[in-house]
């Protein structure tokens, strides 16, 4: 359940007549059980019932469950930071000066970029534009952990508990200081080309994808880690399904 098309047909074989069966692949957007109404997963060449549990990151998974999208449990409108809206703003003007969303006030912003839906806010408001203690309690795993190999043997820590904008902020600004992103000279004719080790867009678009691309139903951390030559990053979960 729900219900496939399949075609059956007779093949026959030295052996005797063997039946073929074709199944077409399912669509991605929803889990099948049995007739009985058992879900299945498969697990190497064995097939286990899918627990309840596990039932519900399944669907997410798959698409068929946007937890962005889900009301945020005993999270009102006036848990969210007014400085995170405006940091929101002061980033449209810079990247979209265009935009009508600026014409909007605080309340009118969150309903058009559904950070608030019926009254209600979303996961995604939270992640976006929630004081610091309301994030904590609500996303405890919204976390991101720098770290830098300094020396082999000094090693720096940073603890980021923050929205999602602001966290973006504090790592772009500490990954392109001179000391962890050296620039190169290249001559090219008369002209001479500064070449960042890591370009600016890069860290930022790296940064973004392990923050929102995450799979926060998951605990642990997103980690970024530095070293001589060589910049990581990790979070908890993987592509969604099919992919």
């Amino acid at each position: 359940m729900p219900n496939i098309l399949i075609q059956i047909e007779e093949l026959t074989v030295p052996e005797g007549t063997l039946i073929l069966v074709h199944v077409p692949s399912g669509n991605p957007d929803t889990t099948y059980a049995t007739s009985e109404g058992l879900h299945k997963i498969r697990v190497e060449k064995t097939c286990q019932p899918l627990l309840q549990s596990n039932h519900r990151r399944q669907r997410m998974s798959i698409g068929a469950i946007d937890w962005s999208a889900e009301p945020a449990e005993s999270v009102a409108v006036d848990d969210l930071d007014p400085l995170e809206i405006e940091r929101y703003r002061n980033t449209l003007r810079a990247q979209a000066p265009e935009s009508d969303l600026l014409r909007l006030s605080d309340v009118e912003l969150l309903r058009a970029v559904q950070a608030v839906v019926d009254g209600r806010v979303c996961n995604a408001g939270v992640l976006m534009f929630a004081r610091k203690d309301v994030l904590q309690r609500v996303v405890p795993q919204h976390e991101l952990i720098l770290v830098i190999h300094k020396t082999p043997t000094e090693i720096q820590r940073e603890l980021l508990k923050l929205p999602v904008l602001a966290m973006l902020y504090r790592m772009t600004e500490v990954l392109l200081l001179p000391e962890y992103n050296s620039v190169q000279q290249l001559s090219v004719d008369l002209f001479i080309l500064e070449i960042p080790w890591y370009p600016k867009e890069v860290l930022r678009e790296a940064l973004l994808n392990a923050i929102v691309h995450r799979d926060y139903t998951e605990q642990g951390q997103v980690y970024v880690r530095l070293e001589k030559e060589e910049l990581t990053f990790s979070n908890p979960g993987g592509f969604i399904g099919g992919i």
